[in-house]
């Protein structure tokens, strides 16, 4: 938003995407203009997949985040061939 010039903005979150939707709701309510949830869960305390991955991986992160980390978590997402360059991108 920043390198756009976007003091505020409309933020849309799908699916687990929409938990950072709204932490960055929560955290810059300033800069929220509003908030749009595409398939998203309410909570996901219920996937025990997802919590344990969240205990064991995800709460212990710190930033820097490493790429490789993060190249190797989107995928392992992934069910169908993804071009490099989209995962260069993402």
């Amino acid at each position: 938003m920043d390198l756009m010039g976007l003091e505020s903005a409309f933020i849309v979150g799908g699916s687990s995407g929409s938990f950072v939707t709204r932490r960055f709701a929560i955290n810059r309510p300033e800069r929220t203009q509003g908030i749009v949830f595409l398939g998203s869960p309410a909570t996901l305390n219920d996937k025990q997949g997802v919590v344990d991955i969240w205990n064991s991986t995800i709460s212990r992160l710190v930033d820097p985040i490493d790429h490789h980390f993060v190249r190797e978590f989107h995928e392992s997402t992934i069910k169908q061939f993804v071009p490099q360059a989209f995962l260069v991108t993402m």
